[in-house]
């Protein structure tokens, strides 16, 4: 636009970069904007005013990276506020150049361009931008702006014909495209509908005619024929219109409808479920998920209807890559091919814009670009697309784009196949293998884009002496790799079936030493002689067998280092842990230097890999694992170290080498799973970290949880890595627990229920589509957690879980550790059922400040070990019965046995039968995770040795605790306190001898 000679505009300008809607408006008092209509565009507020240097800052951002979206969006509100009207244009450009216009900033620029327009042009250029931002997003705010724009204008300001710069034509064709657009929006459609509509009832009082009496009269009944909210009102207002233009036909007209009003009402009804869903979840993405799976069923399957509602999830949704995917592909499939193009190619372009760094979404959009003939565009669009994901160092996905570019130019040569275009071809993907393999040190361990290249090769270049010298590129850069030499035999028996050709390429592969999977290339190889001749097969058995036998010693020898490095781990793990008490500087003087420094190498406990799982503290991260490395490996390994629950061995997503988690029963597992560290497993020495979470303190949801799925009815045995398996086609998983109650069900094998968190709300949704499914013998149950139907148990403020104690430790020696943090109430060690420490406990302080300094001392190392100082588990049972197992100390357990104050029953605490108590404690133990632990702080070394201990260490004789022997009234005198809780440490088998007459 041209503004250079307009007073009126500098005024215009500064009245709206200052905020005047009042000179703004007689500035421009044609512009039409001050309707009382609830659905008139208001005055847009000015953002916050930003300095120069602000401003100077925010534009080297931009220019500096493009796609930095808070820098433009800021860029563009100081300028708003700062009245730069040239500057702001220009910013506004950029931004949309590279990111779909919100409605917010959408509204902000056609508000200020529509306040400056005075001249035809002007408005032209107006309409113009309107019609480029309704584009963006289906807003249907900026659909009314438009609408009353154009009207306003053609009703008003377009009065003199020779300075009209608007027909009717034109104006009846945007309202066209406004209500086409939202007419199908269930709750919002109408408020366009009614614009429009006014509009032409507006021209039927000026100038009445039966033609367009008729034209209104059609749009209400098209409007009662179509499912909104409105569609009560919108009935009333079409009595209305007929009783005041055409009253003598009211009764006719208005049965003629009826029928239609009822059965458009009855799709109001079906949908209406729905549409509630959506407002009491705030428009969350598994209510759209829902309402899409619902409209796009066969039954309905109306394309224009589920297109909509899919626009309507985008708006609140607009970075969710899998929803873009998800409406890619339905439309792709639904749309009818004379009407793709213009749904299509913009829906393609949008999804790019806002995920800008997911291939999936590109590599769409390169494919709609073929199915569309646009094939000129590939490149550039590819070229696009790969300097943005490549800059992200994310393999997995620069592999997807590579892969997807290659097989569109692999179809366009196909078409035309000509020297020059194979050449690029194969230039370009050569030059992608290279990029993967210089940038990604680890390399792809699939060679997806060399298979990729051979595939093409062999199918569609028809230039065998160009796909056999690929073979031979390939093998030579990846010589341990026997799928290439397996293609490449598969290819030579594809091709002429000669036997020479293809056993040449056997042999070649059974004679490298450094094969990956050496026995497939040899069961392979005699496979194809049994069926190509006898003579050839003796040939390829005499190698085989001669092969095998270096495999073989191969192979002894890495288990037999394997093994020896086992032993050798195991053995130093036990020297640092025998008893639990043996000290740092003991340690030091029995150990050689070089193992010594070699344990602390190969097992440092102070090492963590972070993960997002509350079961991190009983979890190992095992890396650099060779390909060769399979599931039963890993736990022939690991399982003497302890019980595993799960174990989950795949490629990492980043750089794709092989990794596993493995998941323990128990934290005590872990640290014997240290030891195994840079253990070599074929020929690679393995990295094993301990897991933490990464976050440390309970957290308790009181609401839906929609990335998180409750399944219930599960049967007892079920396991981790099964349902991992039935889940996993639904999306990435985050965690999985599993809960087994052993008491016997209908079938006598007891009954579990497990909580899955997956890393998005999609995956979530989609996986309740299993709700009613079987497994096993039970039919399974399945929705989103909601853990505000069960109340949490509410969390002790003085209270901390102890885990990985030493087993020697007593309650004073707990006492003495603490002391500093502040004073203490109560110690409760937790016993096995043999009497001995579980290692673990609790400790209850008089203050909340004494159980956040302790909490502050979670990961101290104690006599070796990493104790761990934890929030207890508020959703879990405690009290009384947990506690009763537990032993010896200040208000011990009724099982209890030694330390000071041993007792009955704990302080507070009124419990049951020993042998309950014995299994509630193993059950808040079994229960208690990681989730509630504080921070971990690396702080120095504590040595703590119990009073016992240390005498002996001294020198001095430590006599055995006698047993005294008390009357009757004694024993009653000590068993109770003030407060009547008993408190006495005799036995069962004391009392018994008393009562025999023992001396």
């Amino acid at each position: 636009m041209d503004h250079s000679n307009s007073m009126e505009v500098d005024t215009l300008a500064i009245a709206a970069a200052t905020g005047d809607a009042a000179s703004a408006s007689s500035a421009s008092s044609a512009s039409g904007y001050e309707s009382d209509d609830e659905t008139a565009m208001p005055d847009v507020p000015l953002g916050k005013q930003l300095s120069p240097e602000e401003l100077a800052a925010l534009k080297k951002r931009i220019e500096a990276n493009q796609y930095d979206y808070d820098a433009h969006k800021s860029y563009i509100e100081g300028l708003r506020a700062a009245s730069e009207i040239h500057e702001l244009r220009k910013a506004r450009e950029a931004m949309a150049t590279v990111f779909p216009m919100p409605e917010d900033l959408s509204i902000e620029w056609a508000y200020d361009e529509a306040r400056l327009a005075l001249s035809p042009e002007e408005k032209l250029a107006v309409m113009e931008l309107y019609s480029r931002l309704v584009q963006h997003y289906l807003s249907i705010k900026l659909w009314i702006s438009f609408v009353e724009f154009i009207t306003t204008e053609y009703l008003e300001n377009n009065v003199d014909e020779e300075d009209a710069w608007l027909d009717l034509d034109l104006v009846r064709g945007i309202c066209d495209q406004a209500v086409n657009a939202t007419e199908l929006h269930f709750s919002e459609g109408i408020k366009v509908w009614r614009v429009c509509a006014n509009f032409e009832t507006t021209l039927l009082e000026k100038t009445p005619s039966d033609e367009q009496l008729q034209r209104v009269r059609k749009m209400y009944h098209s409007r009662l024929g179509l499912a909104h909210a409105q569609l009560q009102e919108s009935f009333t207002d079409y009595s209305g219109f007929e009783s005041k233009f055409d009253n003598n036909h009211y009764e006719e007209n208005l049965k003629s409808v009826s029928g239609t009003v009822s059965k458009t009402q009855r799709l109001v009804d079906a949908r209406e479920p729905f549409e509630q869903k959506l407002m009491e979840t705030e428009h969350s993405l598994p209510a759209y998920l829902d309402y899409i799976f619902w409209e796009k069923h066969p039954r309905r399957g109306d394309v224009n209807r589920l297109k909509v509602v899919y626009e309507r999830a985008v708006v609140h949704h607009c970075l969710d890559a899998s929803l873009w995917d998800m409406f890619l592909i339905d439309m792709a499939n639904m749309v009818p091919e004379n009407n793709r193009e213009p749904v299509l190619l913009p829906l393609g372009h949008r999804a790019t814009q806002n995920c800008s760094w997911s291939a999936d979404v590109w590599c769409h959009y390169l494919r709609i670009l073929e199915l569309l003939g646009r094939k000129s565009e590939i490149k550039d669009i590819f070229d696009q697309a790969f300097r943005l994901i490549a800059a992200m160092s994310n393999m997995e996905e620069v592999i997807k784009m590579a892969l997807t570019y290659g097989e569109c130019v692999a179809r366009q040569v196909l078409e035309d196949p000509n020297e020059e275009s194979k050449q690029r071809l194969v230039q370009q993907v050569l030059e992608h293998v290279d990029y993967i393999d210089n940038t990604f040190p680890s390399g792809d361990s699939y060679l997806r884009l060399p298979h990729s290249l051979l595939r093409i090769a062999a199918h569609s270049l028809s230039d065998p002496s160009l796909t056999r010298k690929l073979f031979a590129t390939f093998t030579e850069k990846y010589p341990s790799a026997s799928s290439l030499y397996l293609e490449w035999a598969n290819y030579e028996k594809a091709q002429s079936f000669t036997a020479p050709a293809v056993r040449e390429v056997y042999k070649a592969a059974s004679l490298k030493r450094a094969l990956d999977y050496p026995e497939s290339i040899f069961e392979a190889w005699l496979l194809w002689e049994s069926q190509v001749g006898v003579s050839g097969w003796y040939e390829a058995r005499g190698l085989v067998d001669r092969q095998m036998k270096y495999v073989r010693e191969r192979r002894e020898k890495e288990n037999l280092e394997a093994q020896q490095q086992m032993e050798l781990n195991t053995q130093l793990s036990q020297e640092t842990s025998t008893n639990g008490k043996r000290s740092r500087s003991d340690d030091a003087e029995n150990m050689t230097d070089g193992k010594k420094n070699k344990f602390i190498d190969k097992a440092n406990v102070l090492d963590f890999h972070e993960i997002d799982n509350k079961s991190a503290g009983n979890m190992i991260y095992v890396t650099n694992l060779s390909l060769r490395v399979d599931e039963m490996e890993l736990r022939r390994v690991f399982e003497p170290c302890g019980q595993i629950v799960d174990l989950i061995l795949e490629p990492n997503k980043e750089t794709g080498q092989l990794e596993a988690y493995i998941e323990f029963l128990n934290a005590n597992a872990v640290r014997s799973a240290l030891s195994q560290h840079l253990l070599s497993l074929h020929s690679m020495p393995i990295h094993v970290k301990r897991c933490k979470p990464i976050h440390g303190m309970w957290h308790f949801s009181d609401t839906e949880e929609k990335n998180k799925i409750f399944v219930s009815n599960l049967p007892g045995s079920i396991q981790k890595g099964e349902l991992r398996l039935l889940f996993n086609k639904f999306g990435g998983m985050r965690e999985i627990r599993v809960v087994v109650k052993r008491g016997a069900d209908e079938g006598g094998e007891g009954y579990a229920f497990a909580y899955i968190e997956f890393h998005d709300e999609t995956s979530a949704a989609n996986a309740i589509s299993l709700n009613g499914s079987t497994l096993g013998s039970k039919t399974i149950s399945v929705a989103l957690s909601n853990p505000a139907l069960t109340k949490p148990a509410s969390i002790d403020p003085h209270e901390v879980y102890l885990t990985n104690i030493p087993y020697t430790f007593l309650s004073e020696d707990v006492e003495s550790l603490f002391a500093s943090c502040g004073k203490i109430k109560r110690v409760t060690i937790l016993q096995n059922a043999d009497g001995s420490s579980k290692g673990s406990g609790f400790v209850e302080f008089d203050s909340k400040d004494a159980r956040d300094k302790a909490l502050a001392r979670n990961g101290e190392m104690v006599e070796g070990r990493v104790m761990g100082v934890l929030v207890p588990d508020p959703s879990k049972g405690k009290g009384a019965g947990a506690r009763k197992a537990a032993r010896g100390g200040r208000g011990g357990g009724h099982t209890g046995r030694g330390g000071r104050g041993g007792g009955k029953a704990g302080l507070g605490y009124q419990g049951r039968k020993g042998g309950e108590g014995k299994r509630d404690a193993d059950d808040l133990e079994r229960r208690s995770t990681s989730t509630g632990s504080a921070p971990v702080r690396h702080t120095s070394t504590t040595t703590l040795v119990p009073r016992t201990v240390r005498k002996q260490a001294l020198g001095f004789k430590v006599p055995a605790r006698p047993v005294k022997q008390s009357s009757a009234m004694e024993t009653d005198a000590h068993e109770h306190d003030a407060n009547g809780q008993h408190q006495g440490g005799k036995t069962q088998d004391d009392f018994r001898k008393m009562l025999m007459g023992s001396k």
